[in-house]
């Protein structure tokens, strides 16, 4: 059975990627070897099953022009040394080395598989409307065997030229929680609490959800704001409630375990401005919140309104407003009805329900 191998940039930081490679990782520990390939050095930031072998490689991400050529020395012998293994990309900047050697007839033996980390979308809204990178959507259906998206959010028509739709798999994220967490979960205190978790950037969008607290803080005196993550915007951020004279919004450190969060809060909002997928809406769920996600892919993907959760226009502070507002507000039975619809959903996204798509990618 040939070694499966995730390369990514960094593995030492929170983030859906970091999980996503740490949860397929430990699944798959079981079963064949595996091998994460990180640049960035320091621990893991999520627990790797000790069958999970972590490599540290210098791999050039700093100098696009010089690293390049350096990237392309250095993947031929890394290459060289893990051939008939099965390697799985999670960074771009690895695309136009493997191209080139593809384009050379070499390293025929190893399968090449692309995770895009997003719906198929990305590569007609993201990489074609960046004249530096649209040159990679022909170097990914041109390299790669198999292309991972998450999920298919445009039609095969509407898709670039370059696409070959034949080597898309579509595989969503899976829950990293077991559902049987819930039963745990309704023996703990919920608190009045409106929880966001994730990168502090304002790609996420926090500043939205900044802003739309400070038009309840006074209204409702029994709730408060967490705000968990760290991100380039924090500061910036922290300085914004200030300025707001915000009393009851809290921020807090990235956490290996936010577990501790999403269990004891009753309302998430993830208020992105951009999101591929969303895994923290499916933990949030899994974990008893009701889930307000602004309309992004992911969210239109993961939240059918009114039944699972509730959505908002993007960058929408009115609109966002209303929806925590009408979350605070909502009846029992209400409530009732969307947590078990949510839990319902979340099945399908369970590892166990899932992890046969692999079998058409890797075999």
């Amino acid at each position: 059975m040939r070694k499966l191998i995730f390369m990514t940039e960094s593995m030492v930081q929170a983030g859906g990627v970091v999980r996503v490679i740490t949860t397929w990782s430990n699944y798959f520990a079981s079963i064949r070897k595996v091998k994460i390939v990180s640049v960035r050095e320091g621990k893991p930031y999520f627990n790797l099953d000790s069958r999970v072998e972590f490599e540290l490689r210098d791999f050039n991400f700093d100098r696009k022009i010089i690293g390049l050529f350096e990237n392309i020395v250095k993947m031929y012998f890394f290459l060289k040394e893990n051939r008939e293994s099965i390697i799985v990309i999670n960074k771009s900047l690895y695309i136009e080395p493997i191209y080139f050697f593809r384009k050379l007839g070499l390293f025929r033996d190893i399968k090449f598989i692309y995770f895009s980390h997003g719906g198929n979308s990305d590569f007609k809204e993201f990489y074609m409307k960046r004249i530096l990178i649209k040159h990679r959507v022909k170097m990914i259906f041109n390299a790669f065997d198999k292309v991972i998206c998450l999920h298919k959010d445009v039609e095969d028509e509407e898709m670039p030229r370059d696409v070959i739709k034949e080597k898309i798999v579509y595989l969503p994220n899976p829950i990293p929680y077991k559902n049987e967490d819930k039963e745990v979960i309704n023996k703990i205190n919920k608190e009045n609490i409106i929880l966001f978790l994730g990168r502090v950037t304002k790609e996420k969008g926090v500043d939205i959800l900044i802003k739309a607290w400070k038009e309840l803080e006074n209204k409702y005196t029994d709730w408060k704001l967490q705000i968990v993550g760290d991100g380039k915007d924090k500061s910036e951020f922290m300085q914004l409630a200030r300025d707001l004279e915000l009393k009851r919004i809290k921020f807090y450190s990235s956490t290996e375990k936010p577990q501790k969060f999403y269990s004891k809060s009753k309302i998430f909002v993830l208020p992105s401005v951009f999101e591929g997928w969303g895994m923290t809406i499916l933990e949030a769920q899994s974990y008893r919140n009701i889930v307000i996600a602004s309309k992004t892919s992911g969210g239109i993907k993961l939240i059918k309104e009114k039944e699972t959760g509730y959505l908002f226009e993007i960058n929408d502070i009115f609109e966002l407003k209303e929806k925590i507002e009408y979350c605070i507000m909502m009846k029992k039975e209400e409530k009732l009805k969307i947590l078990e619809q949510s839990r319902k959903e979340l099945k399908r996204y369970n590892i166990e329900n899932i992890s046969g798509i692999w079998e058409g990618i890797i075999e």
